[in-house]
């Protein structure tokens, strides 16, 4: 039986930044973490992938519609500026 070296799985280059947020917006964050039981840093990971989804689609010339889970609309969210 062979063994074969194993490599460790490459790492992507992280970068660091620093965000601002009022108080209100780091409850917020705050209260998203702990229900979702996400890290902050994954808040702005899945918040960042949403915007790019929203402004590739409205470029599009489409909406991003919340229905009910019948699939009738309740709420179109638009983001200024897209």
């Amino acid at each position: 039986m062979s063994s074969a070296a194993v490599s460790p799985p490459l790492k992507a280059k992280i970068n660091r930044i620093n965000l601002n947020l009022s108080a209100s917006a780091r409850a917020d964050v705050d209260k998203l973490a702990e229900e979702t039981g996400n890290t902050i840093t994954e808040l702005v990971r899945l918040a960042l992938s949403l915007l790019k989804v929203v402004v590739e689609e409205g470029r599009k010339g489409h909406k991003l519609i919340i229905t009910t889970s019948d699939g009738t609309p309740q709420t179109q969210l638009v983001i200024p500026g897209l």
